[in-house]
């Protein structure tokens, strides 16, 4: 290995050919793009990204969340206040006006991808493995946190603006999903083995984490040039694809 990792220093050294991996352009000091402008990490020349490779396991996906009766809805503190109790809010992040283009192309950017539904629904959310209520819209045919998907709605026009797409490979997962990724996690048998957080303790699960594919370096690039503007923060450092709604209440496009 020792002789194999000193002839291609050498050989790039004189100008005879590239070694693998030479042609990545680093974003920062995680992150580096391929030829193929795909997000790598440089020290392995891969990415493991959501979903895996054969598909992002979930049980029952199209599941709606667990419903509350008013009975139970009645016990559990609302969102909102688990959040700012938690310090998951920063009234700063996201404070500009969002506009709209002109120009047409955001519309018939968004008219191609799936944006933001509001038919909501009321679910079971956790931090820390506190209960809380929570309601959930739809984003990108996803369940996420009210907040969080209005504040998405206008992220993705303005990507949409640059040329850039966003998909959402994952939003608010319930009690049982989170579950199932965790034993997943644990025992390497189901889902790659994928990193997952103790079910009650997943920003997933507070539904204000969205898994946004990364795969291509330019998304990246954009979101971490200019989610901060949409009140959205990268957390996971090695996961460019997991961003959290850390920003104020928003009520539109959905209402509360």
């Amino acid at each position: 290995m020792r002789f194999t990792i000193v002839t291609a220093v050498v050989v790039s050294l004189l100008g005879c050919g590239d070694p693998e991996g030479s042609n990545e352009e680093l974003l920062d000091d995680e992150f580096g793009v391929d030829q193929n402008g795909l997000l790598v990490y440089p020290s392995t020349g891969a990415f493991e990204e959501e979903p895996p490779a054969g598909g992002f396991e979930l049980p029952d996906p199209d599941a709606e969340p667990e419903e509350l009766t008013a009975e139970e809805l009645a016990q559990l503190p609302e969102d909102t206040a688990v959040l700012e109790e938690e310090g998951l809010v920063d009234p700063t992040l996201g404070d500009e006006a969002f506009e709209e283009g002109d120009d047409g192309s955001a519309e018939q950017a968004s008219a191609e991808q799936a944006l933001v539904t509001c038919g909501k629904t009321r679910g079971t959310g956790y931090r820390n493995g506190r209960a809380f209520a929570v309601t959930l819209v739809k984003t990108d045919y996803k369940p996420a946190g009210i907040n969080a998907a209005n504040a998405f709605y206008y992220m993705e026009r303005a990507a949409a603006r640059a040329g850039v797409s966003l998909v959402v490979n994952s939003g608010f997962r319930t009690m049982a999903q989170q579950r199932y990724l965790y034993n997943c996690y644990k025992t390497k048998r189901c889902n790659n083995g994928n990193l997952a957080a103790r079910p009650g303790y997943s920003n997933h699960q507070s539904a204000i984490a969205l898994d946004i594919s990364t795969r291509q370096a330019k998304v990246y690039r954009w979101l971490k040039n200019n989610a901060r503007r949409y009140g959205y923060v990268r957390t996971v450092p090695s996961e460019p694809w997991h961003w959290e709604y850390r920003g104020a209440t928003r009520n539109a496009p959905c209402k509360r």
